[in-house]
């Protein structure tokens, strides 16, 4: 059994059986929650940190944030206004293509609309995402 532990809370609790508690809270998911600071020595770290976590393992990548609407970290960090470069893209690179097909629960929109729209869109993001997966712009053009 292996605990990792941040700032004295269990935040992922890893068991035998190589699954996640949905009870806890990822480290991921705890970063990206308070990723508020865009100044460009917090961006770094922030990007390292994210790297490190899914070096560590890329499976917290998949596990949503608590509350009501829980969200995907990917979700997450396009919310908060990282950049494909700055985080996005090692989340969407380290989780299922699921992730980007999966629409955020409280506005409906696939990752790639959500970097769109707001005072952070990030077209290089949008870019990115429809790179990767185009699949799901499929059907969104009307036909003629």
């Amino acid at each position: 059994r292996f605990i990792l532990r941040c700032k004295n809370a269990v935040v992922m609790d890893y068991s035998e059986s190589n699954a996640i508690s949905t009870k806890t809270v990822s480290p991921l998911n705890m970063l990206l929650k308070h990723a508020h600071c865009n100044r460009q020595v917090f961006v770094n770290a922030r990007r390292m940190a994210i790297q490190a976590l899914l070096q560590a393992d890329a499976r917290i990548a998949t596990v949503t944030s608590g509350g009501s609407l829980p969200k995907l970290p990917l979700h997450l960090a396009i919310e908060r206004g990282i950049s494909w470069k700055d985080g996005v893209e090692a989340i969407a690179m380290a989780g299922p293509s699921k992730a980007m097909e999966t629409r955020n629960r409280q506005t409906f929109m696939y990752p790639f609309m959500a970097a769109a729209v707001g005072r952070r869109s990030d077209l290089n993001s949008v870019y990115c995402l429809l790179k990767e997966n185009p699949e799901v712009a499929r059907g969104l053009a009307l036909r003629r």
